[in-house]
């Protein structure tokens, strides 16, 4: 099994930052023994000058006769054997009595007229340093004196370097185990994401409603699961609509191409009947008509379903509008038995989308002509200090309220309301419905506040 490069350098950075505490650690641990180590060799040579000191004062106070020099070598005498060196001086300063090896006294001076200081380190040369630490007494005693315990640094410094030769040893393969260690744990962290993996491996188109497993107490990793599961909402969704929009497409283009095919069987089966074949011909170009507009209808509600936001860059003149969509619908209401008529127009321009704005405004005038009574369909604009307002009127028996706020149905149900809704959210505006005094009124409102002015016609 290959390495990772992802657990090496997490083990390597685990390695590193264990190798800073290490070495921190160390550090602090080798001053700590050192200093302690010099503590307890101070702390041993002031119970051992207080001793002999102790032990001197205790020969003169029982043969003051004698002298301090007598009492020194009977102290030095009974004294057992020990490392220590030690030095009487006198209360002039100079020296009473000697005892230890020749290389420690020979760091010692030969007189004595210091005072204050009770420790004191001083250089033998290459055999190292030693500490001398001195216990004075006076007061009552005739003869004042001091001794001086001297100890050599030398077991001290040997001990603390070996022990730091030791550490500094065994750092490296601290930091080795630590690599490897961290690589193991760096594997049995990674392990969510292994299964993370195996999840989002077997997710399949048809399978996108699948969620990713997240812990009760979610951490970093489930995070980043619920997120994959909020995208993976999202594409169920996109997918759902994708379907929905080819069984919408299929249901709008069912019908005429029925009436195509239909149309160009009777047409074939009567080549010599001029009469057929023309009817025919019209009625497939109706057909025809029908299927290019309810395509484009099928991709305006593709692109309102996908939450885009279309380029509002023209100045569109809304009475101008109305007047050539009036125009173009005149046929149709002609089939209807409509009679399309004008009513209030003033001269409005906004700033929006010619091509939606015009698409609304006939989706409309198919509307009435469609579901009105006849004769009449009328069109109106009208603008107030921030709306624009386009209204579509036709007789006929109030609409049901939920009719404005339904959407679009997988049979192609208000198909065109859901479009029209979709572009006057575009201009800021809304679609909206009353029936007044027995006609139906549909409304597109638009946005005008920085889009242009309004005067009447």
């Amino acid at each position: 099994m290959p390495l990772s490069r992802l657990r090496l350098r997490l083990s390597a950075a685990f390695a590193l930052a264990f190798a800073i505490g290490l070495v921190v650690l160390n550090l602090s641990l080798f001053l700590l023994i050192r200093r302690d180590a010099e503590h307890q060799l101070t702390h041993h040579l002031q119970e051992s000058a207080t001793g002999f000191a102790d032990a001197l004062a205790r020969e003169y106070a029982e043969a003051p006769r004698a002298g301090l020099d007598q009492a020194a070598r009977e102290t030095i005498h009974e004294w057992p054997a020990t490392s220590t060196a030690f030095i009487v001086y006198d209360s002039l300063g100079a020296v009473v009595a000697r005892y230890g090896s020749a290389e420690v006294l020979a760091a010692t001076p030969s007189s004595w007229r210091a005072r204050g200081a009770t420790t004191i380190d001083r250089s033998i040369g290459a055999d190292g340093d030693v500490r001398l630490v001195v216990d004075q007494r006076t007061g009552s005693m005739a003869s004042p004196f001091r001794v001086v315990a001297i100890g050599t640094l030398q077991p001290t410094v040997e001990h603390v370097k070996s022990l730091g030769w030791w550490m500094l040893a065994s750092a490296p393969l601290v930091v080795l185990l630590s690599l490897a260690g961290g690589y193991g744990l760096a594997r049995q962290a990674l392990r969510p994401i292994a299964t993370l993996e195996r999840a989002v491996g077997s997710l399949e188109p048809g399978t996108l409603g699948q969620r990713l497993p997240v812990a009760e107490h979610p951490d970093e990793l489930d995070h980043l699961a619920l997120q994959f599961n909020d995208l993976l909402g999202r594409l169920e969704q996109a997918q759902s609509r994708n379907r929905r929009f080819v069984q919408r497409a299929a249901h709008q283009l069912k019908t005429p191409l029925t009436v195509v095919l239909g149309e160009a069987d009777l047409c074939l089966g009567n080549p010599e009947d001029e009469e057929t074949r023309r009817h025919g011909m019209r009625r497939v170009r109706t057909a025809a008509h029908q299927m290019r507009r309810r395509v484009d209808e099928l991709l305006l509600l593709a692109e309102a379903q996908m939450g885009e936001r279309v380029p509002l860059d023209d100045l569109v003149e809304l009475d101008g509008l109305a007047l050539e969509c009036t125009d173009l619908m005149r046929g149709r209401a002609a089939q209807t038995a409509h009679c399309l008529a004008l009513g209030d127009i003033l001269a409005v321009t906004v700033r929006g989308s010619d091509r939606l704005l015009r698409e609304a405004l006939l989706e409309l005038l198919e509307n009435a002509c469609r579901h009105g009574s006849p004769p009449d369909v009328r069109v109106s604009v009208s603008a107030s200090d921030s709306t624009a307002l386009v209204e579509v009127a036709s007789g006929g028996s109030p609409l049901p309220s939920t009719l404005i706020e339904a959407e679009a149905g997988d049979d192609g149900a208000h198909l065109g309301l859901t479009i029209v809704r979709w572009i006057a959210g575009q201009h800021g505006g809304r679609l909206w419905y009353e029936h007044r005094d027995g006609v139906n009124v549909f409304g597109l409102s638009v946005a005008t506040e920085g889009n242009g002015a309004a005067s009447p016609a």
